[in-house]
């Protein structure tokens, strides 16, 4: 596939699922999604946020074989004072089954008060059953001490948790 902005292929009929194919992409530079967020949503979080992005897809047997999200932004302002700058994320989409589907952070890049942040290989998979949805969340490696200094630095956290969990 070239790099325009929206490119596809695809073959058979899109309401016979099992015989249906299409891939493709679509590259949209440069988004205003604080804007639009704010449109959707009453009181948003985000006072900024502009990012380029690039989608491919493939959908084959009757299932999202896969979706690759590539993202680059300059700079995520939050409401509470809390700048991310030089952001850059990689995100997969998969359905495994009719009724079981994965996300996945494979990379992302950015930098918090002048510190340099990774996270990478983080999941989570949603599995409808016929009792209940079931939740699953995998990371390849997890460092909790540098999760704790993250979440403190994005100010995320309560001072008092126990007072939030009574």
């Amino acid at each position: 596939l070239s790099r325009r902005p929206f490119a596809y292929t695809a073959k058979g009929d899109p309401y016979d699922l099992d015989t249906f194919y299409a891939r493709g992409s679509v590259d949209v530079p440069n988004v205003n999604v604080a804007h639009w967020l704010g449109a959707i949503v009453d009181d948003p979080d985000i006072e900024k946020l502009s990012t380029s992005a690039h989608l491919n897809f493939e959908f084959d047997h009757g299932l999202l074989q896969g979706a690759k999200l590539s993202l680059a932004s300059e700079e995520l302002a939050l409401k509470n004072g809390t700048s991310l700058k030089h952001m850059a994320a990689d995100i997969w989409l998969k359905q495994n089954s009719p009724s079981e589907w994965s996300l996945w952070l494979e990379r992302s890049q950015f930098s918090l008060k002048g510190r340099p942040w990774s996270l990478n290989n983080l999941g989570v998979r949603l599995a409808r059953r016929p009792i209940g949805n079931r939740w699953q969340a995998y990371a390849q490696s997890m460092n909790l001490q540098e999760v704790n200094r993250l979440l403190t630095a994005l100010n995320i956290l309560p001072n008092d948790l126990g007072g939030r969990l009574k």
